[in-house]
């Protein structure tokens, strides 16, 4: 890798190259929101164009996040997407939805579903990742085209292969999405962790 540092005084030689980088770096977050944006549209439309049987996919909360569910059971599911600044892959539950998101933690804890959790979680915490937010386990360090270990760069480097290389993005993060929707053991044990995590209804 080159030395940036010992190159930047020539790399920077006028005064608007150096004042262009620091404008441009004022707009990275629109920027990266704007390319994860356009490439999440794309793995929707290929997801439409080639569904899975049972599952939906819809926007979650923001047009940069994709959320997948079965469809029978609805949006306020358990499902699992891509989402939330960090483009992170969460299995997760809508609070105050159809499932209980405690009851969901504790079913999880079965053998049984083992084979879901190591999709998101090889390490999986009785205490996850942005609970507070529904979800269940997640992985934060999904990234089909480096293994860096950065957060940042990891975030860097998919938002420019969703706008750059997007059939490739589509092809990658599709691959990950139909572990699930493509697979009856993986649907079924989504099915019942929704049946199982229930809330209870007044009597």
């Amino acid at each position: 890798m080159k030395d940036i540092i010992s190159e930047s005084k020539a790399v920077f030689s006028s005064l608007e190259k150096w004042t262009a980088l620091y404008e441009i770096n004022q707009q990275v977050p629109a920027i990266i929101h704007r390319w994860f944006t356009d490439g999440v549209e794309a793995l929707r439309k290929d997801f439409e164009a080639n569904p899975s049987q049972e599952w939906k996919c819809s926007e979650w909360g923001s047009k940069q996040d994709l959320r997948w569910y079965l469809a029978d059971l609805g949006w306020h599911s358990v499902g699992f997407g891509f989402g939330w600044p960090e483009f992170e892959f969460h299995l997760h539950v809508e609070l105050g939805g159809s499932c209980d998101w405690q009851k969901a933690i504790s079913v999880l804890r079965k053998p049984e579903f083992e084979p879901l959790l190591t999709i998101f979680d090889a390490h999986y915490s009785n205490t996850p990742h942005r609970g507070k937010e529904g979800s269940l386990c997640s992985d934060g360090h999904f990234n089909p085209f480096s293994d860096t270990q950065d957060a940042k760069l990891r975030q860097h480097i998919i938002a420019w292969h969703a706008i750059h290389d997007q059939a490739n993005f589509v092809e990658k993060m599709s691959a990950k999405v139909r572990q699930i929707t493509d697979n009856p053991s993986m649907t079924g044990l989504i099915r019942k962790l929704n049946l199982q995590s229930r809330r209870e209804t007044a009597s």
